[in-house]
């Protein structure tokens, strides 16, 4: 079937988002719109595993999680624990994260939270994973 080129399963690229346009669908490497003006070439993660792999660091600790958000904006997603941080949040849209230790949690869902900085400009950041075993 159409899923299927030879004997391998077809990557979903309907949820990947291109680090040069910003548009969901594609990889930077096959974006058609026009490259950084500056010139730099974007760096691009392959794929080369069935099922998608996040990284990230986290601590266990309570006491040294607070409120604080640390922001990279290459990061492919944000995620959170706090069900009461999002402004919006769709329960319906559920996946599987897997860690660099090999655990698997929940997503229960995705959405905005809106974040405040020390100088009170705030913003708002979308697509963030409502991850409650974190």
């Amino acid at each position: 079937n159409g899923n299927h080129k030879n004997g391998k399963k077809k990557f979903d690229k309907s949820n990947i988002k291109c680090y040069n346009c910003q548009k969901k669908g594609h990889f930077a490497d096959e974006c058609w719109s026009k490259k950084d003006q500056q010139g730099d070439e974007a760096r691009v993660a392959e794929y080369h595993d069935e099922d998608p792999v996040m990284f990230m660091v986290t601590t266990k600790e309570e006491a040294n999680c607070g409120d604080q958000w640390y922001l990279d904006t290459g990061c492919s997603t944000h995620m959170t624990r706090r069900k009461y941080w999002f402004t919006s949040l769709n329960q319906s849209q559920k996946s599987k994260v897997k860690f660099a230790n090999d655990t698997t949690l929940a997503a229960e869902g995705v959405g905005a939270v809106c974040i405040k900085s020390k100088n009170g400009a705030q913003a708002i950041i979308n697509d963030v994973l409502y991850i409650p075993g974190m």
